[in-house]
Order: C-alpha cells, then sequence, then structure tokens
C-alpha cells in the first residue's frame, strides 16, 4: 500500500467527519433507525439525522429529546404530530438544519428555543403550530424559509438574534443576524403578536410576511433594511407605529404619514437605497 495515499486518503475523513459534525461518531444508527410511534420515543445516540416522515401522523407523540449528535431533522419528520408539547435538545447540540413542514401542524408544541448552531429552517417548518407560543432563534441562523411560522396564532414572544441591538443601536453593525429576508408569509397570521423588531441585517421583508397579524401594532425596522415588499402588512389593522432605526435619535414615523399613498391604510411598501 502506498503509504503517501493511504495519509492523504486518512486526513480527507477527519476534514469531513469534522465539517459534518461528528468526527468520531459514524452515524451508525442512521441506516438501522425505525422510528417508532409512542408517547416518549428514544432516538438513538448514534443517529445523526432523524428521516424525512420519521413520525409524520404519529398522534401518541407528547415529548421528544434531540440527541446532541444530531445534525438535521429532515421533512414532514413532524408533521400532524398534534399532541406533541415539547421539543428539547441535549447540551451541546449540533443540530443545523431542520427540513419544511418538520413541526406543521404540531397544534399542541408550546415553544421552540434554537441551538446555538442551528442555521437553517426549511419552508413552513412550524407552520400551523397554532399553539405555538414563544420562539428563540440564534445568531446562527442563515435562512428562514417562506411561510416557517405561519399560522402560529398563539405566538406572543418572538426573538430573533440581535434585536436588542437592532432596538436601541442600529449603527452598531458588530452583531445581528446572518439571514437578509424576511421571506413571503413568514409569520403570516401570527395574529397574537403586538410588537415585533427586525434585527439588524434584514435587508427585505417580503410580501405577505406579516399579513393577517391582526393584534400587531409597532414594529422596529432596522438600519440595514432596503425594500419593504408590497403587501407585507396587509390585515394587520392595528398596526400604527413603523419606527426607522436609521438615526437612533429619529422620531417613530407614525403610520398615518404613510397611509395616504396608498389604497389601504392597512397596505404598506416604501423603498429607498
Amino acid at each position: 500500500m502506498n503509504v503517501r495515499a493511504a495519509l492523504i486518503g486518512l486526513t480527507w475523513l477527519l476534514i469531513l467527519g469534522v465539517a459534518h459534525g461528528y468526527a468520531g461518531n459514524p452515524c451508525t444508527g442512521d441506516d438501522s433507525y425505525i422510528p417508532v410511534c409512542e408517547e416518549y420515543p428514544v432516538i438513538p445516540h448514534d443517529l445523526c439525522s432523524i428521516p424525512n416522515n420519521a413520525f409524520r401522523n404519529c398522534i401518541k407523540l407528547k415529548v421528544i429529546s434531540v440527541p446532541a449528535n444530531v445534525i438535521s431533522i429532515g421533512v414532514a419528520a413532524f408533521d400532524g404530530c398534534i399532541n406533541l408539547k415539547m421539543v428539547s435538545f441535549e447540551p451541546n447540540s449540533e443540530l443545523i438544519s431542520i427540513g419544511n413542514g418538520a413541526f406543521a401542524m404540531c397544534t399542541s408544541l408550546m415553544g421552540f428555543v434554537a441551538p446555538k448552531d442551528l442555521t437553517l429552517i426549511g419552508k413552513w417548518a412550524f407552520a400551523g403550530a397554532s399553539g405555538l407560543r414563544f420562539v428563540f432563534l440564534s445568531s446562527a441562523v442563515v435562512q428562514i424559509g417562506d411561510g416557517a411560522f405561519s399560522g402560529t396564532s398563539s405566538m406572543t414572544t418572538l426573538e430573533l438574534a440581535s434585536t436588542h441591538n437592532a432596538e436601541h443601536d442600529s449603527s452598531d453593525t458588530s452583531t445581528g443576524v446572518k439571514f437578509t429576508h424576511i421571506g413571503q408569509g413568514t409569520f403570516a397570521g401570527s395574529s397574537s403578536l403586538t410588537t415585533m423588531t427586525v434585527p439588524f441585517g434584514v435587508t427585505t421583508i417580503q410580501r405577505y410576511a406579516f399579513t393577517g397579524n391582526r393584534a400587531l401594532k409597532q414594529i422596529h425596522l432596522p438600519a440595514s433594511l432596503k425594500c419593504v415588499e408590497e403587501n407585507a402588512f396587509v390585515g394587520a389593522p392595528t398596526l400604527h407605529d413603523l419606527e426607522f432605526f436609521h438615526d437612533p435619535d429619529a422620531a417613530p414615523i407614525s403610520f398615518e404619514i404613510v397611509r395616504t399613498m396608498y389604497k389601504d391604510c392597512s397596505d404598506v411598501a416604501f423603498e429607498w437605497m
């Protein structure tokens, strides 16, 4: 055997292992794992990915604990688990991605606290999770899919990373979020949310992002924002103040100032560079 070639091969294996977050963990359980629908299922610690549709429509499921080695939760993995109340993550969780519709229609789920390394949240990931009351995301998130939190009608607390920075010092770019867009319908139908702070780093709020947010009264917008697309806030009749933090000392811009520019006072669109 060529010793040099063997060493190069071993080096690449180590690099790939580290890059995927499971160096020393061969994920031996991935091929043999068969999900069992029960109230408190145990996910093996040698599993690195919860498969697509793993617990879909498992109405027995109440609590799930995700092992630290799991790096991804598959598409529709817990879709329709209407009695799932709590999802917890072990300390030092390596979770990177949550697939499309992973927790859609989990109507009993009460809250979600993202692990610190979570990077991707798929489309409709929590759509229809009508019992979801609070969501806390970390600054590691680089993408939130369209409609990810649509229909979360009980949500009253939403904290995107570094919202404190965006609210009090929008000129400070040392912190903020890595995602640049709040996508189409991302928080549509979050009808219990009364205030919202868009963190520094966001440049675009896309159409229908906050449509149907009937209780939304105030939204804080950061200095990084360049465009709010048409109908982003349609169906938010109680929205009165759009606060821009281009100038930390600037007074809030009243909703009344911009209402005459559009046919519907709940339908706001504007752009600037």
